[in-house]
């Protein structure tokens, strides 16, 4: 990993340097020798990384399941409870208590 990683940046720096060190050397012979060696321009090739941001339109298929609610008619059978008073008539006969009243006449024998 750390090998891949810095032989990119290796590379870079020695193109850096390279194209500085060979621009000082014309610039410097031309400076002190009075020559006009570097009357010409150079050109040098810069790579840069770009970053553009791309968007693509993709279409995708989804599926989900959605519960509607759909009106029906539908029979239930219950029982319900309710209370109920009745009335009737039952004939029976009771027994009811009676009293009478009665007289008796009877003889007595008494000591004497």
């Amino acid at each position: 990993m750390n090998r891949m990683f810095g032989l990119p940046l290796m590379a870079a720096v020695v193109v850096s340097f390279a194209g500085t060190q060979a621009d000082a050397a014309c610039n410097c012979a031309a400076r002190y020798s009075g020559d006009d060696c570097c009357t010409a321009p150079h050109y040098h090739t810069v790579y840069r990384t770009k970053k553009c941001t791309v968007y693509d339109r993709v279409e995708e298929t989804r599926y989900r399941t959605v519960y509607d609610r759909v009106p029906y008619q539908k029979t239930v059978n219950y029982t319900k409870y309710t209370t109920e008073q009745r009335q009737r008539e039952v004939q029976y006969t009771v027994c009811k208590p009676v009293w009478e009243t009665k007289t008796r006449t009877y003889t007595v024998c008494k000591p004497v």
